[in-house]
């Protein structure tokens, strides 16, 4: 996490340098509102990733995600662990 912070500062002073200072510290405006987004869209991007039905997670986060409950119970839908053991056929 903390390599994350790091690159993630480092990639903002790139750009921030990039665009010659004209607007100075801009770029760290948009931070918390990138921090709420991904948080909001956490269980569409962990859905996706673990391919657990990401189109049916990604539409019930997008309607219903406001609500925390919503939310919460998608969360531990897609992290939760199948009980059933993998079958392999020989």
């Amino acid at each position: 996490m903390i390599s994350l912070v790091t690159e993630f500062t480092s990639l903002m002073n790139a750009v921030t340098s990039s665009l010659n200072y004209q607007y100075p510290g801009t770029l760290w405006a948009f931070l918390p509102l990138f921090l709420v987004i991904a948080t909001y869209l956490m269980p569409s991007i962990i859905a996706l990733i673990n391919n657990k039905r990401p189109v049916s997670v990604a539409i019930l986060n997008l309607s219903l995600g406001w609500t925390f409950i919503v939310w919460f119970i998608l969360l531990c839908w897609v992290t939760w662990k199948s009980a059933q053991p993998d079958i392999k056929t020989p």
